[in-house]
């Protein structure tokens, strides 16, 4: 397993290592929902942003390539090149 390592602005020191799979490649934040999105293989790791833990495991499509967030809506778009598709993650708290 790889971590996602959360690192203070302020000390500029890791404050914790979140574990999200292996080979992690993108990450977004989500400001509207405190949420931090990290794509791992063929899904995707939401963290919760205050207590620094996975809190879901998304599967999207295949051999995806980008990751977006909408700051208004909380939405979050994964796009999927393998599948010709675009997975959308929406939040119970968006």
């Amino acid at each position: 397993m790889t971590a996602v390592s959360t690192i203070s602005g302020k000390t500029r020191k890791i404050v914790a290592n979140i574990e999200v799979g292996n080979f992690p490649a993108e990450v977004r934040v989500n400001q509207r929902t405190n949420t931090v999105c990290v794509t791992v293989g063929n899904t995707v790791s939401v963290i919760n942003g205050q207590t620094n833990a996975v809190v879901a495991t998304v599967p999207v499509g295949r051999l995806r390539f980008g990751v977006a967030a909408n700051p208004k809506t909380g939405t979050v778009y994964v796009s999927n090149y393998g599948a010709n598709t675009v997975s959308v993650l929406t939040s119970s708290q968006g």
